[in-house]
């Protein structure tokens, strides 16, 4: 039985505007997987963050790079009210660099022949609404790109992008979550052929001279043990983490005022 029910698409919605919808997301469900204490709460864009959304947006839709971003004059612009630099227009400001390396990220991936293939068609930046069924809960996804047989999600890091690095990746951020919450979205909402799209995940290291993509899938239906492959598992985790966003969700998150007093060792190093 699917947990999804009426499930529509949208096309063409900006970022803010997907963001600002009030439904649980695959980033909300990681956050309660990290950690309950501090799930729920808004999270400040970093440089990080930002350095990845123009990248995304060089990539997927670049025609509206010049309407919302822009390089500054000087070596570091100065940062408004908002925590983000922007110039009269309100388009976000990046320091040269960033710019330079979002430019020689977003050319890396789109060239990569593995990139290339998939970028070759498809939609990029779909969002997807529906309800689940079992907790009745409304979800959300935004998928950044749909082939005709393969999901893409392109991740920026400042790591290696090599196979071990990224298996590290894949668990310390659970990009497994995404794996299996948006190929169920797309299969409810834009595979209803019966394809069922590869999901894999390009990733950029932003910080490599020039700019290295590798490209991998999360083998979910190996088994983890006997009887038990890694997408059942995983999917155990996810309707845990549902269970606990309801009950949040109605009784109010965590404040991170009930973390209490924690006891810490010195370090080992210290002397």
């Amino acid at each position: 039985m699917s947990r999804i029910k009426d499930i529509h698409v949208v096309r063409g919605m900006p970022a803010s505007q997907y963001h600002a919808v009030d439904a649980v997301s695959s980033t909300l469900i990681k956050n309660i997987l990290h950690d309950e204490t501090t799930a729920g709460f808004p999270v400040k864009q970093s440089e990080e963050m930002l350095l990845g959304e123009l990248i995304h947006c060089m990539v997927l839709e670049p025609g509206k790079v010049d309407a919302e971003y822009a390089a500054a004059d000087g070596r570091r612009p100065k940062k408004g009210e908002d925590g983000l630099s922007r110039d009269e227009s309100g388009r976000i400001l990046f320091t040269p660099l960033n710019w330079s390396r979002a430019e020689a990220s977003a050319q890396a991936i789109k060239t990569d022949p593995e990139c290339e293939k998939i970028l070759a068609a498809g939609e990029g930046e779909v969002s997807m609404f529906w309800t689940d069924v079992p907790t009745g809960l409304p979800c959300k996804a935004r998928i950044d790109w749909a082939g005709p047989h393969c999901l893409m999600d392109i991740k920026t890091t400042a790591d290696p992008v090599d196979a071990d690095s990224v298996q590290g990746l894949v668990g310390n951020w659970r990009w497994w979550v995404q794996d299996l919450w948006y190929g169920a979205a797309a299969r409810a909402a834009l595979y209803t052929n019966g394809v069922t799209p590869d999901f894999v995940f390009s990733a950029v290291n932003v910080k490599a001279d020039p700019p290295v993509v590798g490209t991998y899938k999360i083998g979910m239906d190996l088994e983890k043990e006997p009887g038990l492959t890694w997408r059942e598992f995983y999917w155990g985790r996810i309707v845990e983490a549902m269970g606990k966003i309801r009950y949040y969700r109605s009784a109010g998150f965590p404040t991170r005022a009930s973390i209490g007093v924690q006891e810490i060792e010195p370090p080992r190093w210290s002397k």
